[in-house]
């Protein structure tokens, strides 16, 4: 039994997109929403399968998050930590057709205390918004956690077609 166990946790529970964040994630930025960026390895299978059946039991699909003017949740996303990277590093990540920004949202959620992660990098409002995108249900969490903070705030999302996309289903798709 435990080690079906261990097999389940280490390869089926993202593959089937149950978890995202684990001691066994992959080292490689695995895209755990809106489609796999993986060659070999899918992801968000029970989400892909749920939609096809035309129900939604993993809470709303895919949500592209365009303005947030919440403190609480603009110090977890989404994470950019682009100025933290060595020179020479977005240019190599270029080279290979990236976009050559560096998210970790999960690391900033795992810290856990706000009085450690405001010493991270969040935006603070002297850029543009970074537009990023989420699943319905971790939308659902990010609003009851801020809500929680007892915090006033505004934000504004476009639900996307869909489950699955490219970069430019990520940024331009909009249900209708």
């Amino acid at each position: 039994f435990w080690v079906l166990a261990v097999l389940f946790y280490v390869f089926g529970a993202q593959t089937l997109g149950l978890m995202d964040i684990s001691a066994t994630s992959p080292f490689s930025h695995i895209r755990e929403h809106g489609g796999s960026n993986h060659l070999l390895m899918p992801t968000s299978l029970l989400q892909q399968w749920e939609w096809s059946r035309g129900t939604d039991g993993f809470g709303g699909g895919v949500v592209r998050i365009t303005s947030c003017s919440s403190d609480y949740l603009n110090a977890l996303y989404p994470c950019n930590v682009t100025d933290e990277l060595r020179p020479g590093i977005r240019d190599m990540l270029h080279s290979f057709g990236h976009i050559g920004h560096e998210y970790h949202p999960t690391v900033m959620r795992m810290f856990g205390s706000h009085r450690i992660r405001r010493h991270l990098p969040h935006w603070d409002g002297g850029r543009p918004f970074p537009v990023y995108t989420v699943p319905g249900l971790e939308l659902r969490r990010m609003l009851a956690e801020a809500r929680a903070a007892n915090e006033s705030f505004v934000l504004e999302y476009d639900t996307l077609p869909g489950v699955v996309g490219d970069e430019k289903w990520r940024h331009t798709a909009v249900q209708q």
